[in-house]
């Protein structure tokens, strides 16, 4: 084993002397320079194909990446859309609930709108739609049919 001589049959060579490929070629009888030479050319040609796969994952990311943006582009659209949708269906509700105009109702939220709805209501519950002449005695339906009498008379009367 460890002890044992080396025989004819059993050169004396060291594992540091066998080629590291393995072919039972020895140390000495390589060419080092051939070697050296081979195992260059495969690093540059292993060079070429990681540089040549980095530039296809760059082009690719790149392409992902604005992928990616208009993707995210897209989705705050489709949110401010939504939030539109979202904002005209409150004014509408509230509108129909109150009675309020839906182009003078403001708010970011229902309930802000249902406040601003409360607001315009008390301000005009108070105040009447249409000023009224006192002493007016007949008024008729259709102002134009009957002239400008009425408004006559009613100043006439005062």
């Amino acid at each position: 084993m460890a002890d044992e001589q080396p025989t004819a049959e059993q050169p004396d060579v060291k594992p540091s002397d066998v080629a590291p490929h393995g072919d039972g070629e020895t140390r000495e009888d390589i060419d080092w320079k051939a070697e050296s030479r081979k195992w260059e050319s495969r690093a540059k040609a292993n060079k070429s194909a990681a540089d040549e796969l980095e530039q296809l994952k760059q082009s690719q990311m790149t392409e992902q990446q604005k992928a990616e943006a208009k993707a995210e582009k897209l989705q705050k659209k489709l949110e401010a859309l939504e939030s539109a949708r979202q904002h005209d269906r409150w004014i509408s509700q509230v509108s129909k609930d109150t009675g309020v105009p839906a182009d003078v109702l403001r708010g970011d939220s229902l309930e802000s709108i249902q406040q601003h709805a409360d607001a315009i209501k008390k301000a005009f519950a108070s105040k009447p739609s249409a000023p009224t002449l006192r002493g007016i005695d007949h008024q008729p339906s259709n102002p134009k049919s009957g002239g400008g009498d009425w408004i006559r008379n009613a100043f006439r009367k005062r």
